[in-house]
């Protein structure tokens, strides 16, 4: 009996243990531009808990705050309330420190007071010139999400491109300088129901990581 229940012991702990390795392997293979954006936090098109179609915009502004108050010296603005401008569409948030800055638009259907209207979609923009000691690369977002369920390239005014990787309920945008449209630009992301669409005629499969050619 005693034998019984020490191998009962041994064999819970042992599982305990499995249990606790894969939890901590789990959170050390997402990358750091990944974690500090809570990207796998819920499945897109849901963002830290927000929710387009569902989530209100003083919803989303308390989730926001319950999501990057535990990072020190970060700073929050929003010009969603009287301390600065509006646009009718367009709540937007600064979440910004030493050594992050985000910016997130709320986009909504119509501006009533900025708090009651319900999020649309969401976008994600890191601006700063020292976004690269933070913001996720190509290899992040590739790394987290496996491969886009398709391509997009829509070629700009002189050189540049801009390169969308879609996914079911997210789109990734790259913008790139240069004819090779290799994807070393730092992304934007937008988050919502309306990245659902049915692809079009421009839309092209994923290939692999390396360059894509203009027209193919």
């Amino acid at each position: 009996m005693v034998k019984l229940l020490g191998l009962s012991l041994c064999i819970c702990s042992s599982i305990i243990v499995v249990i606790w390795g894969v939890r901590i392997a789990g959170q050390q293979s997402v990358p750091p531009g990944i974690s500090q954006l809570h990207l796998m936090d819920c499945a897109p098109p849901c963002w830290i808990g927000i929710i387009p179609g569902l989530t209100t915009v003083e919803d989303a502004k308390a989730k926001l705050i319950t999501a990057y108050r535990g990072q020190s010296e970060l700073q929050f603005k929003d010009s969603g309330f009287a301390d600065g401008p509006v646009s009718p569409n367009v709540v937007e948030n600064a979440i910004e420190g030493n050594k992050f800055y985000l910016s997130v638009r709320l986009n909504i259907s119509t501006l009533v007071d900025g708090k009651n209207e319900t999020v649309q979609s969401i976008g994600l923009f890191e601006t700063r010139e020292d976004r690269s000691h933070y913001a996720p690369t190509v290899a992040d977002i590739l790394g987290s999400f496996g491969p886009p369920q398709w391509v997009v390239v829509d070629e700009s005014i002189g050189s540049g491109s801009e390169i969308t990787l879609k996914y079911n309920g997210l789109d990734v945008v790259f913008n790139s300088h240069n004819r090779a449209l290799i994807l070393t630009e730092y992304p934007r992301l937008y988050l919502g129901n309306q990245v659902k669409q049915a692809p079009s005629a421009h839309y092209r499969p994923w290939k692999g990581f390396g360059t894509l050619a203009l027209g193919k």
